[in-house]
């Protein structure tokens, strides 16, 4: 669990493997208040 109203930082090799491996509890935290930031590694290849 994350508190609320933080910075949350998601680092991903690719564009969609955020999404397909943890979408839902980015949602979680997102709903919960805090600041998704998503970093991707690659240039989408």
């Amino acid at each position: 669990m994350v508190d609320s109203n933080k910075t949350v930082l998601v680092v991903t090799p690719h564009p969609d493997d955020a999404e397909g491996g943890a979408g839902g509890t980015i949602v979680k935290w997102a709903n919960e208040g805090n600041k998704i930031v998503l970093l991707v590694c690659t240039n989408g290849d």
